[in-house]
């Protein structure tokens, strides 16, 4: 690796969260992208364990319990925890736009 004279002031790219034109990040789409992600993982882990023990009988899932019904319930539980954090996150920023609107009068 090429070693360079360049000092941390000199980068560009800096660690502030506003940017010349607009906000850049804000905590609220990471608190938002993790109860997401907190609320939908339990909530699918949990109906992927009755659907796998057939307590909620639903229509051609039937064979998602072939292996163990906790298999299942991590499986589903994972989706969920993807579509989750995916779901706050995109709130969080819609979020964080609207208050942005909001404290900036034209």
């Amino acid at each position: 690796m090429k070693e360079t004279k360049k000092r941390e002031e000199d980068l560009k790219a800096g660690y502030a969260n506003d940017g010349p034109q607009a906000v850049i990040y804000r905590p609220v789409i990471l608190y938002a992208a993790l109860l997401g992600a907190l609320i939908f993982g339990i909530a699918l882990a949990i109906a992927g364990y009755l659907i796998a023990e057939g307590t909620w009988a639903i229509v051609d899932l039937g064979q998602i319990s072939a292996p163990f019904s906790g298999t299942t319930a991590v499986t589903f539980g994972g989706v969920g925890v993807a579509l989750g954090g995916l779901i706050g996150g995109l709130y969080g920023l819609s979020k964080m736009l609207k208050d942005q609107k909001k404290s900036h009068k034209y």
